[in-house]
């Protein structure tokens, strides 16, 4: 019984699993999904929230852009979200968790240029913003996580980044007292 699935997409595989703590069995079909288009190009995470019966969802590739709908299959009004400022590079939205009142906080990867010279190569940083009208404008925070200095490897190969500390999510303690991260670092130790 622990041979892997081959593919979940084959119609008709059924699939019996003991409901926890029951001792129950159930059957279940597996069909094939439909095909699922993102409003938006995307690269990365796609965090999305519901305020009352609206959806709001958030891709990126080097900036965000804020669709909304009644689910997940009817999203429109797709439009580039806008900060009070401006950083050096690409700005990513990977979180987002919307306050009881109603402030909708969001945590960004950023990828600056110019780090390593005739590389390309970037190091990235990790900020936080926040929004009053569901994430179509945003304060942006700050950088909250970066690497420590003198930790970049202008000379890596792997294409992308000489270090730093990007591509995340952000998750809520059961006790709704902290946010947790949980990052990829490109820069060994976090400190």
């Amino acid at each position: 019984m622990n041979k892997p699935m081959k593919s979940a997409r084959a119609a008709g595989v059924l699939l019996v699993a003991l409901v926890a703590g029951t001792g129950v069995a159930a059957t279940v079909t597996l069909r094939p999904a439909s095909h699922l288009q993102f409003p938006h190009a995307t690269d990365s995470n796609s965090p999305g929230h519901w305020d009352g019966s609206r959806l709001y969802l958030f891709n990126s590739t080097g900036h965000p852009y804020r669709s909304d709908g009644s689910n997940i299959f009817q999203l429109g009004n797709t439009a580039a979200v806008t900060f009070n400022n401006t950083v050096n590079g690409g700005r990513w939205m990977e979180a987002t968790w919307r306050a009881t009142d109603g402030t909708l906080y969001g945590w960004y990867h950023n990828e600056p240029g110019g780090l390593c010279p005739n590389s390309g190569l970037t190091a990235p940083k990790i900020g936080a913003a926040k929004s009053t009208d569901n994430g179509a404008n945003w304060t942006d925070l700050g950088i909250i996580l970066e690497a420590p200095a003198g930790t970049l490897k202008c000379d890596s190969q792997n294409g992308y980044f000489a270090g730093g500390n990007g591509d995340f999510s952000v998750m809520l303690d059961d006790a709704q007292q902290y946010l947790y991260l949980f990052i990829s670092t490109y820069a060994g130790v976090v400190t």
